[in-house]
């Protein structure tokens, strides 16, 4: 096996002109070659080098994507140390507890959400080094640095049971985990990923090259494992997303062969189809019209999509399978590097199933139905915390938190947490996140949040999508108490929703609703809006 390092070392010298790195500017691309980021790579850790930190030192990124980060990532890992990665939209508060956590020694900064407020929460003494698309002063400036540091050639190598990497978890509830990564768990993992969505090197001239673009959190997990490290390992050209607002146009310029997106991305890229579609007074019909849908995505030559990171609409579902893309939907987490349940085969995608174990990886589910992974590709543990590290492995099989059941087939659903389930007041108890799959099927819905503890019956919250903006109260009333009932009459007695409060609020990690990776916060909308949702509540109630 060989680190990430070396792979880059290793294209580097095979081949040193091909593009690796294409960073969009929204006007045009600038093309960074492997000898060009080997070479960047090996100025910055040097640089590195000489602030004689102890070494496996642990080192922030807190930015949005770009060539940038991929080059400090590498310098990290070339100059001995750990890199720890910020998620862009992270809130203040809990970036301030991962660097005191992490006893972070530097931190890269680059573009993200809370840039201007950063010296507030600054633990004394951390040097700053500003990256593409800083807003503020830093201490010193990466392009500087890297024309006026001679590049050193000589770091020394790292042992694969060394940790390369914390990943701290988003956190739905309480404070983030620092999820440390070694080397080996991450070259195992992404071998296992490529063979297992048959996603091969470029490794001589005349192989078919991968394209990706890149413009999900390389801070989390999927970006980091499924881009930057296969992109690594399998010599892919990557381009960098200026910005969600450039994205459309760079998408149908790169036209990815890999490409992969949480749901919510897919249901907006669904509307915005069907929006156009209304406008002309048009339906998908022919195979040309859903060629011409997978164009108009910049998704015609895509070979491998992927949704995963929350449970995907079955509807949504169907109807990229419709248009001739089979989503393959994945279960995975941070503590396994992305790496879990799968579909091996595109015709085969049950929806709302994750498929079976990938190869190399063991499933098992314990005696209340939680699921339980043995993969070569486990965390080495969480930083600062054996306590939780032990009570999530045992034996080398790690406890995911998930409810699950396999099906006759030997296929894994997800049916729900550990912790979420409530008991209503009849003592009955109740699994949310199932009635949220339910309440997702319907069309207008973007999300959905079920809460009732202590309740008779359980109650329920939802987002309406972009698609019903037009619609009256009125509207949306007789809509979704039509739904209700259909919802309902699938349900048994003490699952059934006795109030669904209709939103038109936009629940984004911004205002607290969602984490950075877009998955609820259930504590925090319970809050919000259980004024609106006591126990005389009843019926379809219009709100925000």
């Amino acid at each position: 096996m060989q680190t990430p390092v070396q792979m880059m070392e290793h294209w580097a010298a095979t081949f040193p002109k091909q593009t690796f790195l294409r960073q969009s500017t929204g006007d045009d691309w600038i093309e960074y070659s492997w000898e060009t980021v080997a070479d960047r790579a090996r100025r910055v850790a040097t640089d590195i080098a000489k602030m004689n930190f102890p070494a496996g030192s642990n080192i922030a990124i807190w930015s949005s994507n770009s060539a940038d980060w991929f080059v400090v990532d590498l310098a990290i890992m070339l100059s001995g140390h750990v890199s720890v990665p910020i998620y862009p939209a992270q809130d203040l508060e809990t970036a301030a507890y991962i660097l005191e956590h992490s006893e972070t020694k530097l931190l890269f900064v680059g573009a993200f959400d809370k840039a201007e407020e950063l010296h507030s929460i600054l633990p004394e003494h951390m040097v700053t080094i500003a990256m593409r698309g800083a807003s503020i002063t830093c201490d010193a400036e990466l392009e500087g640095i890297i024309v006026d540091t001679p590049p050193k050639n000589d770091f020394a190598p790292r042992s694969m049971d060394e940790v390369c990497t914390i990943l701290y978890s988003s956190g739905t509830t309480g404070v983030p985990k620092g999820v440390m990564h070694t080397f080996h768990s991450i070259a195992q993992t992404v071998a296992l990923a490529n063979n297992c969505y048959g996603r091969t090197p470029h490794a001589k001239e005349g192989d078919e090259r991968e394209k990706i673009i890149s413009y999900l959190p390389l801070s989390h997990v999927a970006e980091r494992a499924l881009v930057e490290m296969a992109g690594l390992y399998l010599n892919s050209h990557i381009s960098i997303s200026a910005s969600l607002a450039n994205f459309t146009s760079e998408i149908r310029d790169v036209k990815p062969t890999f490409f992969g997106a949480v749901p919510r991305i897919w249901h907006k890229f669904k509307e915005g189809v069907e929006a156009g579609l209304q406008a002309m007074d048009k339906q998908i019909e022919t195979d040309a019209d859903r060629a011409a849908v997978r164009e108009w995505l910049g998704l015609d030559q895509t070979r491998l999509a992927m949704t995963g990171s929350a449970p995907i609409s079955p509807a949504v579902h169907r109807w990229y399978a419709d248009i001739g893309l089979h989503l393959r939907e994945s279960y995975s987490m941070t503590e396994t590097f992305a790496l879990g349940a799968y579909w091996d085969r595109n015709e085969a995608n049950i929806p709302g199933c994750v498929g079976r174990p990938a190869g190399g990886i063991s499933l098992k589910l314990s005696e209340d139905g939680e699921i339980h992974f043995k993969t070569p590709g486990l965390m080495k543990g969480y930083y600062k915390n054996e306590e939780q590290t032990a009570r999530v492995i045992k034996d080398g099989w790690y406890a995911t938190g998930d409810l699950g059941r396999i099906d006759e087939d030997g296929n894994l659903w997800v049916t729900g947490r550990t912790g979420s389930v409530f008991k209503t007041s009849k003592g009955k108890f109740v699994n949310p996140e199932r009635l949220e799959r339910e309440l997702q099927k319907i069309v207008l819905v973007e999300q959905a949040v079920v809460f009732g503890h202590g309740l008779a019956q359980p109650v329920a919250v939802v987002s309406v999508a972009e698609s019903a903006a037009d619609k009256t109260d009125a509207e949306l009333n007789a809509y979704f108490a039509e739904a209700l009932d259909a919802v309902n009459n699938e349900l048994p007695a003490h699952e059934k929703i006795t109030a669904l409060l209709v939103v038109r609020d936009v629940w984004s990690s911004d205002g607290g609703q969602l984490t950075p990776t877009l998955k609820i916060k259930r504590k925090v909308l319970e809050t919000q809006y259980s004024a609106k949702l006591g126990e005389d509540a009843i019926g379809v109630i219009i709100g925000g």
